[in-house]
């Protein structure tokens, strides 16, 4: 999907227009870049030790008091390295288990987010490094 802005604007000559068509990975982009993505990078910092994050993370999943979708969130988001490296969504949801369409609903969320950001160049996830 692409997105299409008019711009408009009064210049020397008159009224100047122009269209600047944008893909979905740049709007998000954009959208990461004014939002304030800090405060969700602060709280992905707090997953480094992801090894004991998901085994005491996993019994939650059984739980019916706990909210399973948010405990499967954070799980997906853990299983992303800290050290900048891609790895393969399917080695994730075989990881958990889970389907690769259910994994990768989590991955792009995250992504909107602006927590996981995806290389454009091999299309994988990674977490996204503050520049």
């Amino acid at each position: 999907m692409t997105w299409s802005v008019a711009v408009a604007a009064e210049g020397l000559i008159g009224q100047v227009g122009a269209s600047i068509v944008l893909t979905d990975a740049q709007v998000a982009h954009v959208t990461r870049e004014v939002s304030d993505g800090a405060s969700a990078r602060a709280f992905v910092a707090g997953l480094a030790g992801a090894e004991s994050f998901q085994v005491s993370a996993q019994p939650l999943l059984s739980d019916l008091r706990f909210a399973q979708s948010l405990v499967r969130a954070v799980l997906v988001l853990a299983a992303f390295p800290t050290d900048g490296s891609e790895p393969d969504l399917k080695d994730i949801a075989s990881q958990f288990e889970w389907s690769e369409s259910s994994t990768h609903r989590y991955v792009v969320t995250w992504a909107a987010l602006g927590v996981l950001e995806q290389n454009p160049r091999t299309h994988k996830y990674r977490r996204t490094v503050d520049r």
